[in-house]
């Protein structure tokens, strides 16, 4: 399995407190052969524009995952609230948020594959309404919980 844990600074600052200004654009770049047989990231790339958050990883040696593989972008905000973008081999890519202990799939997301690159986008509306429905998940819990 393949997990990416960056892009938390783009995203936890679009998706975070209301009024809270978000960052634009992150790159990061990684060396070329380290990986192994593994799938081998040479860049992560998060973006905010036009009320959409963009993640995007390329690899040296893949054009579509393997049989296992996933791709994970892994984001929280400031307030606490997780969320999963996952890509898996077999061709979905999800949106989820992190319930009593578990990733709980929210809904399908559209990623797309040109050449070495990965990229997924979703509006930063929806990402909110994620993290605002896991908070209120977890607030009914603790009610039922505490009777």
């Amino acid at each position: 399995m393949l997990v990416l844990l960056a892009a938390g600074l783009v995203a936890g600052a679009a998706v975070g407190a209301h009024g809270s200004t978000p960052v634009s654009n992150v790159s990061i770049q990684d060396p070329t052969g380290d990986a192994g047989s593994g799938p081998d990231i040479t860049a992560l790339a998060g973006s905010v524009s036009g009320g959409t958050l963009t993640l995007s990883v390329t690899f040296a040696n893949r054009s579509s995952l393997q049989t296992g593989e996933s791709v994970q972008f892994f984001v929280t905000t400031p307030a606490g609230g997780s969320l999963n973008i996952a890509s898996y081999s077999w061709g979905e890519t999800d949106l989820s948020d992190w319930t009593n202990g578990a990733w709980v799939t929210i809904h399908e997301l559209q990623g797309t594959w040109a050449g070495d690159t990965f990229t997924v986008a979703d509006s930063l509306a929806d990402l909110q309404s994620a993290v605002h429905r896991s908070e209120e998940h977890t607030s009914e819990l603790q009610s039922h919980h505490d009777l």
